[in-house]
């Protein structure tokens, strides 16, 4: 390791309907090809962790759902909208062990990815936290592709369902993300 290698960070701001796997796994390629070991921190494993979420959901619809009205409700629950960020940099800390595993991983050749941050405060506080080492990825498809990408998803779970009703539910989705006031 040279004096140069450090740990850096990515922060994927993106709508519902985005495939984050498949932009999680180009990204995590990419990143190994220039010998960085990508981690994958997903801010709605916070809500997994704080018992806000069901562990199971009957369909997708209901598992995007829970998961909007969660994150919503913590955020005000904490009167903070940057309260997943928040708990996700408490937890990336705290798995360092110390703070001499935590210099050690500073010195690292690591990129922690924040999937998905959905609001100013959000943002804000990654900015004033991380500064110059955290990198924002916008991540863009047509509304077509979300609609098909969030379809495809629906069809695993609610396979009694046609096309139309799951592209009902698909477009009440994004429309919920979209309609959120404090969205980047």
């Amino acid at each position: 390791m040279n004096n140069e290698d450090r740990e850096a960070f990515i922060a994927l701001i993106a709508p519902i309907g985005i495939d984050l796997e498949q932009v999680n796994s180009v990204l995590s390629e990419r990143l190994r090809q220039i010998s960085y070991e990508p981690n994958i921190i997903k801010l709605t494993d916070e809500l997994k962790s704080t018992g806000r979420v069901p562990k199971n959901f009957r369909n997708e619809v209901e598992r995007y759902r829970e998961f909007i009205k969660a994150g919503d409700k913590i955020c005000a629950d904490s009167k903070r909208g940057d309260i997943l960020v928040l708990l996700s940099i408490a937890r990336l800390l705290s798995d360092a062990n110390g703070e001499e595993n935590r210099d050690r991983l500073a010195k690292s050749r690591r990129v922690n990815v924040f999937r998905q941050i959905k609001r100013l405060d959000e943002y804000a506080t990654l900015e004033r936290v991380y500064g110059r080492n955290i990198i924002f990825l916008g991540c863009y498809a047509s509304k077509e592709k979300r609609i098909s990408y969030l379809v495809d998803r629906m069809r695993v779970t609610d396979r009694g369902s046609n096309i139309a009703k799951l592209e009902s539910h698909a477009l009440e989705i994004m429309s919920i993300d979209e309609d959120e006031t404090d969205n980047l």
